[in-house]
């Protein structure tokens, strides 16, 4: 009985049982461990467009160093939300009615480093500057959207020419 027991509990069938539970504990973050690990592979793609366009040469080595980092943001991910679940968000439900609070800054973080550098290599790439190119746009499709409407905000008389007549008869 206890033969059949042991055969039963194989090593294959215990590593089965322990993947299983990794990926169910982990299921609350599996989508910021996928967008973290999207991110990186959109900067490494970009990455390589870049050494492609600036004609510099692409090593192992870089490409060690970004799945290292892949892993690293994993790992990352991961501890904050094991302290997250042992610690952190029983104390910080106190104070806010968000779950997770700590993984997700940690992944914010994460974020807004990855956007960066992905910012920067299609800067690179295209040879302009995409901050600056979209808050342009932004900014004309607002005042565009203003003149529209008719509810321009520097067009103080209304006669849609953004001139203002001084009055002459106000004191200084």
């Amino acid at each position: 009985m206890i033969i059949s027991f042991l055969k039963a509990i194989s090593l294959v069938n215990c590593l089965k049982i322990l993947t299983a539970s990794v990926i169910i504990f982990l299921a609350p973050v599996q989508s910021i461990l996928i967008s973290v690990g999207l991110l990186v592979i959109v900067d490494m793609i970009l990455g390589i467009l870049k050494s492609y366009v600036k004609k510099t040469r692409i090593t192992s080595r870089k490409l060690a160093q970004t799945v290292i980092k892949m892993l690293i943001y994993q790992l990352a991910v991961i501890t904050v939300y094991v302290l997250d679940m042992v610690m952190i968000n029983d104390v910080m439900l106190n104070f806010l009615s968000i779950q997770l609070v700590a993984t997700k800054i940690v992944a914010l973080v994460i974020v807004i480093v990855e956007g960066k550098s992905i910012i920067e290599n299609i800067d690179l790439i295209l040879n302009i500057n995409i901050i600056k190119t979209l808050t342009s746009f932004i900014s004309g499709s607002r005042k565009l959207v203003d003149q529209i409407r008719g509810d321009d905000k520097n067009d103080e008389d209304g006669d849609g020419d953004n001139y203002i007549e001084p009055n002459i008869n106000e004191e200084p």
